[in-house]
């Protein structure tokens, strides 16, 4: 009831949507959950996080290719966004492309050089492959 006063009061605010269709899904209510956030979209087209937390509950749900959409829209909204990189990468793990996970996340790098999750991350891919020396000049770059 709280968030229906609250988005009948301001339909626009992105982070209301996010934060009840957050709820949803985590009362279990996933299609209650896609509604909201599918309504949050039409309505705040340009608020990221809402395209970013429905690609990580379709990517929880099973449904890779919806999440790649989804993320690919968050991308291409904001690509300074280093968290839309992480589930990118995600998803691409998900689906088995490892070559293009350390891809994804060396371009999320790229347009996010202040993100210290993405060297991390980075690392974590580059160590999973063995390269070590990789890994430890990424998290020193990752510092600076």
């Amino acid at each position: 009831l709280l968030f229906e006063c609250g988005l009948k009061n301001s339909p626009t605010h992105g982070a209301l949507w996010l934060a009840y269709g957050t709820l949803e899904s985590w009362k279990g209510n996933v299609g209650t959950a896609r509604i909201l956030f599918a309504a949050g979209i039409e309505k705040c087209p340009n608020h990221v996080p809402l395209y970013q937390a429905w690609a990580c509950l379709e990517l929880q749900h099973g449904d890779v290719i919806t999440a790649k959409r989804l993320i690919g829209e968050a991308l291409t909204r904001d690509k300074r966004n280093g968290s839309g990189w992480l589930v990118a990468a995600q998803i691409e793990e998900k689906m088995d492309n490892h070559g293009l996970v350390g891809l994804i996340l060396r371009r999320g790098i790229e347009c996010a050089p202040g993100d210290a999750e993405l060297y991390i991350a980075l690392a974590d891919h580059e160590i999973s492959r063995g390269k070590i020396d990789s890994a430890r000049e990424l998290l020193e770059k990752g510092m600076e």
